[in-house]
């Protein structure tokens, strides 16, 4: 499925996979039983994914009882545990969006043309809730992955991006990005600049640096990621439509287990009843 939308002298390309996300090799067992997908009308699932300091790999040995989870400062009990490295975690649907220059400049990193032209970019976020929604509908319900290619010379006012991560917020979508390393660093006032990273900050993704060559890599990382990653379901103390501040951390027994563990997740989420009015 691709889709494509021109503004002026940007091309915007969609991509979509739909993928459990497996890596390498593995292969289901035989004997192996369907994952179960979960499905509560208030159930919130948070996706947490594990980094080893010194070898950058994911832990895929954590259990239920390694974590602690907290909403609001207070500590909630976890109510469902899926682990990638099991393969029941919910199926990806992921979307590489490629933003490219057509107006004749060699430079990947030419969509500084954007800069006083956000105008120009706006329609393609727009798209983003598009996506969310559409994944929001289906059965089972995947977990919905923007990576972008793009060397995000972006802005835009406070209150309309947050009213587009909000969306995320309450479908639990998660945002990836990858960069050219030598596109330069662009600080604009007023508005919040590199809109992309303060959307992959907030859902629990991350930004990418590399050369062309490495873009391949990267990709590949955010694949491991997200199979590896897990999925801890919480029933949310109070349903208000309000951001509620998230956190997840390790017990003292699984710190000193594995030591320098970082954790990512997405630091807010908002609670809902059923399904947001704007994906009906």
């Amino acid at each position: 499925m691709k889709g494509h939308v021109a503004c002026g002298f940007v091309s915007i390309c969609f991509l979509v996979v739909f993928s459990p996300v497996l890596m390498g090799s593995q292969q289901p067992q035989e004997s192996a039983e369907p994952p179960t997908f979960r499905a509560h009308s208030s159930l919130v699932l948070v996706d947490v994914i594990s980094r080893d300091r010194k070898t950058g790999l994911p832990i895929r040995d954590f259990t239920k009882e390694d974590f602690r989870l907290f909403d609001n400062r207070h500590q909630v009990p976890i109510a469902t545990f899926d682990a990638g490295a099991r393969e029941d975690t919910r199926p990806v649907t992921l979307w590489l969006v490629v933003i490219c220059n057509e107006g004749g400049l060699s430079q990947f990193w030419a969509s500084a043309e954007f800069s006083g032209q956000e105008s120009l970019f706006r329609p393609a976020l727009k798209l983003v809730r598009l996506i969310i929604g559409d994944a929001y509908r289906r059965n089972p319900r995947p977990l919905p992955v923007i990576v972008f290619l793009h060397g995000d010379h972006t802005r835009q006012p406070h209150l309309e991006l947050n009213q587009l991560v909000d969306d995320f917020l309450e479908t639990s979508g998660i945002v990836f990005g990858i960069q050219d390393y030598r596109a330069p660093k662009l600080h604009l006032i007023g508005e919040q600049s590199k809109i992309m990273h303060y959307m992959a900050t907030h859902t629990g993704g991350e930004y990418f640096s590399s050369s062309p060559s490495g873009f391949a890599a990267a990709l590949v990382t955010i694949l491991a990621q997200l199979h590896f990653r897990y999925e801890l379901g919480f029933i949310p103390p109070a349903i208000d439509g309000k951001r509620h501040e998230l956190k997840v951390e390790l017990t003292n027994t699984a710190q000193k287990k594995h030591k320098g563990v970082r954790l990512r997740f997405r630091p807010e989420y908002i609670p809902v009843s059923e399904q947001p009015e704007w994906v009906r």
